[in-house]
């Protein structure tokens, strides 16, 4: 009922339009506006109206495309019900597809339910054509059933999915849900055996689910383009999760099992959240949580293992990771590397590598916070350009470099709107040298361009750092052109 009437209230604050006769609420309301009883109660009447019933027995020849063209938007399927399933309202035509085609006539909202017990009624698609979709901010609500089509949700649409099973019969990229284009996602008390896609500024949220990698796929979860997910509520994830594109995960009270894959969880230029998550690893072969191009991880009050060789977390690429109150623990490799100027923040955490050391590797210009009961047994420093803050003086063995020398660099950022003149000399620092400047940053281009500062910088246009080995100016102008300049 809260699934439906949560339905009931997305009709009512805009048009609605039924595919058979066009007809639209009476009253349609704008931010601001004050709703009279009246007018609620003749809108609840008409979309009562609307939500047109039928129980649809496929095993008898009855179809859901058949119910749908009849006018009904509300179905209650038995047996195993063969065909794609439309939600649109758009003309196909431009896509090269005529409405004959097309497995149903258009329709804005449907609502389709499993009339058998423990999900055994089917939606199936084995005659071909167009996969399932749900576009031009349709809606489509799944519950108590067994689906196995590759559908699409995009332009806006919803898909509402409340204790279902996906599965597929097809290997690769078919064993798919994806969401694109400004859509929404939901899936509750399910288990998904098929990559879930959300792309193109769109919302996951997931929860009570089982999400497996499909036979002949590559992972499991992947968020991109501006996109975000919630995966929470005691769900589990048996495969690789990829968030890439200036997109964000908020994982809590989340199980995460990888096995034989290159990593298992990748952030890119990206952000990624975990809260009470538990993550196991077998044969991983690169690491497990892989995290790079300016990208921001938090992991508070969760456990990660991982077996053999593997390197358990990679933080590359002016990248940023908060580990509190959490326990990482690697087998034969290490447990955390640090390089290409990225930064941890240990607060209360357990790092441990079961053999072998360094425990933690530290490169390229990156730096170490560690403070409360923190524990770790080593820390190696590949070259002196870090830095490593002790702050509660807990003990752990280090070599050389660590310490740094005179000529450390350090970044120096700034508002440039704030700052005329700035470069090394007037901060009374030295630039740094042109292999200096290549060990420090990434993709590194090396330049003589007078018209700005000489030394390494980092070109925000472009996105990559340069050294620029002639003089130039001694200003930076605006933000426009650079976001921090390396001294030593």
């Amino acid at each position: 009922m809260k699934k439906i009437f949560g339905l009931l209230m997305i009709l009512m604050v805009g048009s609605i339009t039924h595919a058979s006769d066009n007809r639209s609420a009476p009253n349609v309301f704008s931010s601001g506006s004050t709703i009279s009883s009246s007018q609620m109660n003749e809108n609840f009447n008409f979309l009562a109206s609307e939500i047109r019933e039928k129980e649809v027995n496929c095993n008898n020849g009855e179809t859901i495309s058949d119910a749908i063209n009849e006018g009904y938007n509300s179905l209650t399927i038995y047996g195993t019900c063969d065909g794609g399933v439309m939600v649109y309202m758009f003309d196909p035509n431009p896509f090269g597809v005529t409405y004959s085609q097309m497995s149903n006539k258009p329709i804005s909202h449907l609502i389709i339910k499993g009339g058998d017990s423990n999900r055994t009624s089917k939606i199936i698609n084995t005659t071909g054509g167009m996969g399932s979709m749900v576009t031009s901010k349709g809606y489509l609500q799944l519950y108590n059933l067994t689906f196995n089509d590759k559908i699409g949700v995009n332009d806006g649409g919803m898909l509402d999915a409340t204790k279902i099973t996906y599965e597929v019969t097809v290997t690769g990229k078919d064993n798919r849900i994806g969401a694109y284009g400004n859509s929404q996602l939901t899936i509750h008390e399910s288990t998904i055996n098929a990559e879930i896609g959300i792309s193109e500024s769109s919302l996951g949220i997931i929860k009570e689910t089982i999400i497996n990698i499909p036979t002949g796929g590559n992972e499991a979860l992947y968020v991109s383009e501006v996109s975000h997910l919630e995966l929470e509520d005691n769900s589990q994830v048996n495969g690789r999760i990829s968030v890439y594109e200036k997109s964000n995960i908020d994982i809590d009270e989340v199980t995460i099992n990888c096995n034989a894959l290159d990593s298992c969880i990748d952030v890119n230029n990206s952000s990624i959240e975990f809260d009470d998550v538990t993550m196991t690893t077998t044969s991983v072969n690169y690491s497990v949580l892989n995290i790079y191009a300016g990208s921001n991880a938090s992991i508070r009050n969760s456990t990660i293992t991982a077996d053999g060789n593997t390197e358990l977390l990679s933080v590359r690429g002016n990248s940023i990771i908060e580990l509190h109150d959490s326990t990482v623990t690697s087998g034969d490799g290490r447990a955390i590397y640090l390089s290409n100027n990225s930064n941890l923040d240990a607060y209360n955490a357990t790092i441990t590598r079961t053999t072998n050391t360094p425990t933690m590797a530290i490169d390229k210009f990156s730096s170490v916070q560690i403070s409360g009961s923190t524990s770790i047994s080593d820390i190696y420093c590949y070259d002196p350009y870090v830095s490593i803050t002790n702050y509660e003086n807990l003990s752990f063995s280090s070599n050389i470099n660590c310490n740094g020398y005179e000529k450390k660099p350090s970044q120096i950022l700034f508002n440039f709107t704030d700052f005329g003149s700035v470069n090394c000399t007037s901060m009374q620092k030295n630039d740094l040298e042109a292999n200096e400047c290549q060990e420090f940053g990434w993709n590194v281009n090396s330049v003589c361009d007078p018209g700005m500062p000489s030394g390494c910088w980092f070109d925000k246009t472009n996105g990559y750092w340069v050294h620029n080995s002639c003089g130039g100016s001694d200003k930076f102008m605006d933000d426009t052109y650079a976001r921090a300049i390396v001294c030593k």
